[in-house]
């Protein structure tokens, strides 16, 4: 399974860089952004918690579609714009 996979990459290569990069800078961007959040959570103040746990569970559903679109790109071929919409459902 793992050679097919590897292999189904091989020949999707650019299609794969143009679905990857973008997942990955909304990744660096969400990491960013959690790392410069200012302080710890802070009982009194409840936004940064609000905000630590919504670009979380954003981290968490990027990093869910990219990984649904890696594996569509392992199989398929589509076009970038389909490989996005799949992975989004």
């Amino acid at each position: 399974m793992f050679r097919h996979f590897i292999r189904g990459h091989r020949s999707n290569f650019r299609q794969a860089l143009a679905v990857w990069l973008p997942f990955l800078v909304a990744l660096a961007l969400i990491v960013f952004n959690l790392n410069y959040l200012p302080g710890s959570i802070d009982p009194g103040n409840p936004e940064q918690a609000a905000a630590r746990i919504g670009l979380l569970g954003l981290g968490l559903m990027v990093s869910t579609a990219a990984v649904t679109g890696l594996l569509l790109l392992s199989r398929f071929t589509f076009r970038v714009r389909d490989i996005y919409r799949l992975s989004l459902y």
